[in-house]
C-alpha cells in the first residue's frame, strides 16, 4: 500500500513539474505576453486619458528602448524610441472608435537563448467614429524579442502598411 502511495505521489509530482516547466517555457510566456499586449492595444469605445495612458504604460514595459519598425510593402526602416511608439499608437487610437486586435498562429522560434522571432497573423477590426460595424482585416507581423530583466521585449516589427492606416 505504501508504495503504491509513493508511486502515486510521484506520478502526481512527475505531472505537475512537467506542467510547471511547460507553462513557464520561453515559448509560453511569449505567447502570454503577446496575448496581454493584443488586449492592451485594443480600444472598446469610449476611454479616458487615464485608461489610455495606463494601457499604453503596459505596452510600452513590453516595447525596448529603440525598436526597428520596418514597413515590408513600402520598403521603409526606421529605429524609433520607444516613446515616439508610444505618440504614433496614441495618435491612431484617437482616429478610431474602437478596434479589437488578436494575434493568432504564432509561430515562435528560439535560435539562440535570449532571443526570439515570431510570426503571427493579426487579426484586427476597425470602427471609424461614424461606421455602425467595424471591418475585419487580418495581417502578417514579424516580431524580434529579447529577453529583458523581467520580461520579453520586442526589439523589431516587420509590417504592411495597411497596419499603420
Amino acid at each position: 500500500m505504501a508504495k503504491k502511495l509513493i508511486g502515486l505521489g510521484l506520478v502526481v509530482v512527475l505531472a505537475l513539474g512537467g506542467w510547471l516547466a511547460h507553462y513557464f517555457s520561453d515559448k509560453e510566456v511569449i505567447k502570454r505576453q503577446l496575448t496581454v499586449l493584443a488586449v492592451e492595444l485594443s480600444k472598446e469605445g469610449k476611454e479616458t486619458p487615464v485608461q489610455m495612458g495606463l494601457k499604453l504604460g503596459k505596452v510600452k514595459k513590453m516595447l525596448a528602448p529603440s525598436c526597428q519598425v520596418t514597413i515590408a510593402d513600402m520598403d521603409h526602416v526606421e529605429d524609433v524610441e520607444r516613446d515616439l511608439v508610444i505618440h504614433y499608437l496614441i495618435y491612431y487610437r484617437q482616429r478610431y472608435r474602437a478596434f479589437t486586435i488578436a494575434l493568432e498562429d504564432m509561430a515562435i522560434d528560439i535560435p539562440v537563448k535570449g532571443e526570439a522571432t515570431v510570426k503571427a497573423m493579426v487579426n484586427l477590426i476597425r470602427m471609424k467614429k461614424a461606421d455602425e460595424k467595424g471591418r475585419a482585416e487580418q495581417h502578417p507581423v514579424d516580431l524580434v524579442m529579447r529577453k529583458g530583466e523581467d520580461n520579453w521585449l520586442i526589439h523589431a516589427v516587420i509590417m504592411p502598411d495597411a497596419l499603420t492606416k
